[in-house]
């Protein structure tokens, strides 16, 4: 049996658990099998189990330095540790080896962002969307992070870009919203707030 395929197929139906179970078959079989640490470690992440899957991670880079989805995954879970140095660490590693990849762009944005370093976050959003202009998270965070400028005219076009792409985004409905508010457009504001709320978005619009 092809143990880490099966592991993927469970993970992509969003059974994670049942997933973990595959690839640790792999990692018996293998143990040196550095992807599967990773996509063990990802799996993890998934699952909120922030611990095991640092460790899962770091054993995936160790076992290959090299391979650009483990720097990645490992910079993800750091990121939900909110280690955030050692987070970018990791993700200027992966894109040292694969400058392609939007994602990481766009998470590197979203940790300046806590930061609120929101003007470095908006350049690392403008190179997310520089390689994917069609990623509708990028232009609602994008969005977002003008807000915090009060660039608000700005960030309504960055959320309607988003809703133009996706426009069962919660997140972009509520960005907008704040954009209008932010422009003293308050009818139009509650209108987004609403759809927002409609969609599952929680998060305080006051």
């Amino acid at each position: 049996m092809n143990w880490a395929g099966q592991g993927d197929v469970m993970n992509n139906m969003g059974l994670y658990n049942e997933a973990l179970l595959y690839y640790d078959k792999a990692i018996e079989l293998n143990p040196t099998y550095a992807r599967m640490w990773a996509s063990k470690g990802r799996t993890l992440t998934r699952l909120s189990r922030y611990s095991e899957a640092l460790d899962s991670l770091k054993k995936s880079s160790n076992l290959d330095s090299e391979d650009a989805y483990s720097w990645a995954s490992l910079g993800d879970v750091l990121a939900k540790l909110k280690r955030y140095d050692d987070a970018l660490s990791s993700y200027n590693e992966s894109l040292r080896l694969d400058d392609s990849q939007y994602l990481i762009w766009t998470s590197i944005g979203d940790i300046q962002y806590a930061l609120k370093e929101y003007d470095i976050a908006l350049e690392s959003y403008d190179k997310s969307l520089e390689l994917n202009p069609s990623y509708a998270y990028a232009w609602a965070s994008k969005g977002d992070a003008l807000i915090k400028l009060d660039m608000y005219d700005e960030a309504l076009d960055s959320s309607n870009k988003s809703l133009a792409i996706n426009s069962y985004s919660g997140y972009a409905w509520y960005v907008k919203g704040m954009a209008l508010r932010g422009l003293n457009l308050d009818s139009d504001a509650e209108k987004a707030f609403d759809m927002s709320r409609n969609l599952g978005y929680t998060i305080s619009y006051i």
